[in-house]
């Protein structure tokens, strides 16, 4: 039990000096591997208590309290959101929206989700792309 809490310390001073990406980059570098050991438990303990004391809203991936966590998806984080990377293109609005938030603070602003626009997500993250609507 004293290692366990000493490796889940070890991990949050760790994470704690880690940027914004460098800490979601530790995240997708944990995806897909198959063993499951306390270590990992610890090392998603302090990851989930990192993204709490940044206020990230990590929804998106379940809730703890109700027994699920997807730790099985890359992740992105747009402004304080977490998204998984393999998100489908229902949820513009809210990239939409965060995307207005950034270009107000920097004096322009996108009123609207243009027609055709989709966001697709690759290994690079995502990029949007034009689509000329069929009539």
């Amino acid at each position: 039990m004293k290692n366990m809490q000493k490796q889940y310390s070890e991990f949050q001073k760790r994470f704690k000096a880690m940027s914004d990406k460098e800490l979601i980059d530790t995240f997708n570098g944990d995806v897909g591997k198959p063993v499951w050991i306390n270590a990992r438990a610890q090392f998603h303990d302090a990851l989930r208590g990192e993204f709490d004391n940044r206020g990230f809203d990590y929804s998106s991936l379940g809730s703890i309290e109700k027994g699920s966590f997807d730790i099985g998806h890359k992740i992105e984080l747009i402004g304080k959101k977490i998204i998984k990377q393999n998100m489908n293109t229902t949820k513009i609005d809210s990239l939409v929206e965060e995307f207005n938030k950034r270009a107000q603070a920097e004096g322009r602003l996108i009123q609207k989700k243009p027609q055709g626009l989709q966001v697709v997500f690759g290994a690079k993250g995502p990029t949007q792309k034009f689509q000329k609507p069929q009539k």
